[in-house]
């Protein structure tokens, strides 16, 4: 007989389930632990968040401070200012009476030292500068709880440390060198999360801020007033001018800046533009843009026109003239033109760095146009590529959108060659044979005064630019010894519409209307032709009631203020003389200024002017004189804004809309960008660091 074995299953259940019960006790111990580290984790993340952000608003209310620091040192100065001026006055008072009189202030001939302003009112502005934050930062420390931010318990505990108010101060960190002086303060910043338990997760880090002294640049004058100047186009340019640029015999023009000559209204004739006229003389390109609208000639003998690799030149046409032997033009820049390079002159010769670029399109002109306005380089001259004779050399790029024409009656003969060299036209009078399509008796030749011309297809079709490129290279293929191919020197980027010669050989054009360096050299070439078309679309003449010369000692130099209207030749002198009138003297000393005139400009010995002149006239370089123009934008603005009074209404199309507006106050210019000197030189931090 069997035993029953009753209640097992049960017993097996409840074993079972005692196991999963503890396995899954472990489990949630372990899941819940885990959920406590990550929240933990991430609190102590977000604490050190919080304290890296107390770091980043004390650069606020550091940088806020420094404001208002440099705003209390410019009231200092304006303080200071008026003092000075009643000063002034009492020690020039004593010069004029032969009495004794501060020698500081007032030097030999009776003007203020200028350097001696400067250096007090910086003296003045940084004493009031660092007052102020020490004054600031003091306080700070001497609070009871020393909390720059973080008085309640929801944001981090920002302080300075182990910093007494006794030791706050600017100091050089080396006293030999010339560092400016600095404050320097070593920032905590802590932060905890407070939760049932009490204070958790404490997070500390620390970096160094160092504030360093602003300086005072302005220049001093003596006048108070306040306004803002508007920006303008024409006020920076070295030259702007409606009529032509001349040097005469043994002259030198050195330019600086931006220069607009607008020549004539029949601009691109070959009397408009800047013409060097006389023998010996020189002009200088140095960081220089140059626009003529009419051309650029030399055409007196043993001329130069020289440019560095930062000047650029943007003419008509740039020629060396018949007369202009032993002529040089030797531009390290850029040469952007609207019709031919030119060379006609024996003994010349031409280099032009940077490229050449003819952006005139022949295609885009009118048949009765297209001569006067077709880019290509035309060599006259009877030594090109003889030993010691004439040459060509073109670095970079090369564009010529046009072809040369040869002077024929009744109407020019237009070549297939975009570098015509003379004498090379005589493909153009030769029958071809075995030439196919251009063989002899496919041709017509035309009489054209002085020569017969191949003109026309015997169907009657004339010869297209590119069939008289064919034409041309045709003839060279079977009698290249008869012609002239040496003494142009190209680089190997060359786009040409018609032939192109380079060291001894010839290249059909290969001009393509998609080619980005063309594109971009056309569109140049425009930007910078339109800028200005007339100088009375910038000077308000008629506001000029009373003409002005004003020339008046500043800084070792002298400075001079002219305005007029009448349509009378002003002459500078730098010989001795009172200026007045239409005369400007100024006694062998160099010169800054203003100089708006509606008659033209003679300048005459050596002449070093900084600044604008602007005349409706033209300009010219007297025989052996020696000038130096040189734009100078701040100083322009300078002297507009202290003599506002006479310049008002004449500027035109200011920009309105352009940040650079210029402030003076005190009779000073002070350009926001110069003054607001950025925070980051300023207030630097370093060392930074993790405590806990």
């Amino acid at each position: 007989m069997k035993r029953k074995r009753k209640g097992s299953a049960l017993l097996t259940v409840i074993l079972v389930f005692g196991i999963l019960v503890t396995v899954g006790t472990a489990v949630m111990t372990v899941s819940l632990s885990d959920v406590k580290l990550r929240s933990n984790e991430s609190k102590r993340v977000q604490n050190l968040y919080e304290s890296e952000s107390g770091l980043e608003n004390v650069y606020g209310i550091f940088s806020k401070s420094v404001d208002e620091a440099i705003k209390t040192g410019n009231e200092k100065v304006k303080i200071e200012i008026e003092a000075l001026n009643s000063r002034i006055v009492t020690e020039k008072d004593k010069f004029t009476n032969n009495e004794t009189y501060n020698k500081d202030l007032i030097d030999d001939e009776g003007d203020v030292k200028e350097e001696y302003i400067k250096a007090l009112l910086n003296s003045t502005f940084k004493e009031a500068y660092k007052n102020y934050l020490i004054n600031e930062i003091t306080g700070v420390i001497n609070n009871k709880n020393s909390y720059l931010i973080g008085d309640d318990n929801s944001s981090p505990r920002v302080s300075i440390k182990n910093l007494t108010a006794q030791e706050v101060a600017f100091k050089k960190t080396n006293p030999d060198n010339n560092e400016p002086e600095e404050l320097k303060m070593v920032i905590s910043s802590s932060y905890e999360k407070i939760d049932n338990n009490g204070y958790k997760n404490l997070r500390t880090v620390e970096t160094t801020f160092k504030i360093f002294v602003s300086e005072y640049g302005n220049p001093y004058a003596m006048e108070n007033e306040k306004l803002i100047l508007l920006d303008n186009i024409i006020r920076g340019k070295t030259l702007a001018i409606n009529s032509n640029l001349e040097l005469q015999t043994n002259s030198e023009l050195n330019i600086k800046g931006e220069a607009y000559v607008l020549g004539k209204s029949e601009a691109f004739s070959d009397s408009t533009g800047i013409m060097i006229n006389g023998s010996n003389a020189r002009l200088n390109l140095t960081e220089a843009k140059v626009v003529s609208k009419g051309d650029v000639r030399i055409k007196g003998d043993s001329s130069k026109i020289i440019g560095d690799d930062k000047s650029t030149l943007y003419t008509g046409s740039l020629a060396v003239e018949n007369n202009a032997i032993k002529s040089n033009i030797d531009i390290k820049g850029s040469v952007y033109a609207n019709n031919d390079l030119i060379l006609n002159a024996e003994k010349s010769n031409i280099g032009i760095g940077k490229g050449f670029y003819g952006i005139n399109d022949i295609r885009k002109n009118s048949v009765g146009e297209r001569r006067s306005n077709s880019s290509s380089i035309i060599v006259n001259a009877k030594d090109i590529g003889e030993k010691d004779g004439s040459s060509i050399t073109i670095g970079e790029n090369l564009v010529l959108l046009g072809t040369a024409y040869i002077d024929t009656k009744p109407e020019s003969y237009q070549t297939g060659e975009s570098i015509a060299i003379k004498g090379n036209y005589k493909a153009y009078t030769t029958a071809l044979e075995n030439e196919g399509k251009y063989n002899k008796d496919k041709i017509v030749f035309d009489y054209l005064t002085p020569l017969q011309l191949a003109s026309r297809f015997t169907d009657g079709k004339d010869l297209t630019l590119e069939d008289k490129n064919n034409y041309f290279m045709a003839y060279l293929e079977n009698k290249k010894n008869s012609l002239k191919l040496s003494g142009i020197n190209l680089s190997e980027n060359i786009y040409t519409l018609g032939v192109a010669i380079n060291s001894g050989n010839a290249l059909g054009g290969n001009y393509t209307i998609d080619n980005d360096t063309i594109k971009r050299s056309v569109e140049t070439y425009d930007n910078e032709i339109k800028k200005i078309e007339s100088i009375n679309d910038y000077i308000n003449f008629s506001a000029i009631t009373s003409a002005l010369n004003k020339v008046s000692n500043f800084e070792k130099s002298k400075q001079v203020i002219y305005i007029s209207k009448e349509n009378t030749n002003l002459e500078i002198s730098n010989g001795n003389g009172d200026s007045k009138d239409n005369k400007i003297y100024l006694n062998g000393t160099n010169a800054k200024g203003v100089i708006i005139a509606s008659g033209d400009v003679y300048i005459d010995g050596n002449v070093n002017f900084e600044g604008t002149i602007i005349t409706t006239g033209k300009i010219v370089i007297k025989d052996n004189a020696k000038v130096t123009l040189n734009s100078n934008k701040k100083v322009v603005d300078y002297i507009v804004a202290n003599n506002f009074k006479y310049f008002d209404g004449i500027f035109q199309k200011n920009m309105e809309n352009v940040l650079s507006n210029i402030e003076v106050d005190a009779s000073v210019v002070v350009e926001n960008g110069l003054q607001n000197i950025p925070k980051d030189n300023l207030i630097k931090t370093n060392n930074w660091k993790l405590v806990k």
